[in-house]
Parts: C-alpha cells; structure tokens; sequence
C-alpha cells in the first residue's frame, strides 16, 4: 500500500489551515448496505465499509474474519462506492468498522474530507485516540472488557457515545460511576451467545433493559441478529 501523503483543506476554510493527510490505499474487508442494528441509530440505512486489521484479538469477537488482511481499494474507487450510494438510494449514512478503522487513520480522515456532505458514523474499540473525531459526524466507541480505555478522555468528545457491551447490569453501573459518562450518550448491550439463540438472547436483554430503567441508562438493541443480516 502507498504511504504518500498530500495536502488536503479541511472543512474549516476560514482560518486557511492545510493538514497533512495519507492518500494511499485502504485494506477493505467488506463493504455491504445494510440497516445498522446497534446503539443510537439503530434501524437506519447505511453503508457499511469494514475496514481490515484489529489491535485486539476479543475470543467472542463476530467479526474475525477483519482481523486478516483485505483488499486493496484506491481512495478514489472508496469514494465513487460512496457517491454510488447516495445515488441509488438516496441515503448519505456511512458507517466505518472493523476490526479497528483508526489503525488506518490518515488514510480514513483523507477519504471523509472530500466526502463532508455524507454523514460518517465510526465505530472504534477506543484504545486508540483519534487525532481528528471532528471529522466524524458520530463515533460510536465500544470497550472491551480488560482492555485500555482511556474513558476520561472519551467523556470530552461531544460526538461521541458509549455502546457497553455487559453480561450483567452490575458492570454498566461500575463503569458509569467510573467514567461519568452523561446518560444520553450512554448505551447498554447484552452480550450475545453464539450460535445465536433468540430465545435466550430476548430474556436476556429483558432483564438488562429492566436495569437501564432503573439506572437511566439507554439500551442498545442488536436488530442485524433479530433479523438475520449483516
């Protein structure tokens, strides 16, 4: 992959600022539409790019097959994928993932400058602290258990929310009193067993909505599961 970089203008014209972003190529691993199942725009219609390569290696992960290397695309070939898009369905919703979109950050940030009238959604681990969240309209940030989580740091970026993945509402309390998250921005999933059972699966979530209720937490659904796409 190239690691040529170039100057690109940012949105913030005015003051004339020029940043240095990379402009070669991105490791994809899939790219699919979809509606997005998950966190605060649960139901909505999207584009989903994954993006290849994880810093993690979670056992319950779903979506290992990103942790491998993928295909090689052009920013210019990434950024027509998402003009065609808009165009044929008249949606501008675009949802970057992985694996870990911020290990191919510069590259990343490249592509959202020439694609400002889109609204880019990213989903990230969080053990990586983006030079630019700015740039995104939303970053949905998910912790892993056991893993390093800069949460004081998280709490200051107005864009973006939590989506805790718990087997117990006990761990949703404890890390709330940790980080102090502002409620809104606040969302609570049951882990999901696999293979996935929807009978399990809804008792389960039963029992942590109930506890969001009580604790002012959000819930965050898993529709993709439910109705059985990506």
């Amino acid at each position: 992959m190239s690691g040529d970089c170039c100057n690109v203008h940012t949105i913030n014209k005015e003051f004339n600022f020029v940043q240095a972003y990379d402009k070669g190529d991105l490791s994809i691993c899939e790219q699919f539409v979809s509606i997005q199942g998950e966190g605060r725009d649960s139901g909505a219609h999207a584009l989903f790019i994954r993006l290849s390569g994880c810093n993690l290696r979670c056992p319950w992960c779903d979506t290992k097959h990103s942790w491998k290397d993928g295909s090689i695309k052009t920013q210019e070939s990434l950024i027509s994928d998402i003009v065609n898009y808009r165009e044929q369905y008249k949606n501008n919703y675009v949802v970057w993932t992985g694996g870990e979109p911020l290990l191919q950050e510069l590259k990343l940030y490249s592509v959202l400058d020439k694609t400002r009238d889109f609204y880019h959604l990213l989903e990230t681990n969080g053990t990586i602290i983006p030079e630019k969240p700015h740039l995104f309209n939303q970053i949905a940030v998910s912790p892993k258990q056991g893993e390093r989580f800069d949460g004081k740091w998280w709490v200051t970026v107005r864009n973006a929310y939590v989506k805790l993945v718990v087997d117990d509402i006990s761990e949703a309390i404890d890390f709330q009193d940790k980080y102090n998250f502002p409620s809104q921005w606040f969302f609570v999933m049951a882990k999901t067993e696999y293979p996935f059972n929807s009978d399990k699966c809804r008792e389960k979530e039963r029992v942590i909505t109930e506890g969001c209720i009580e604790h002012g937490f959000n819930v965050s659904p898993r529709l993709q599961l439910y109705f059985g796409v990506k």
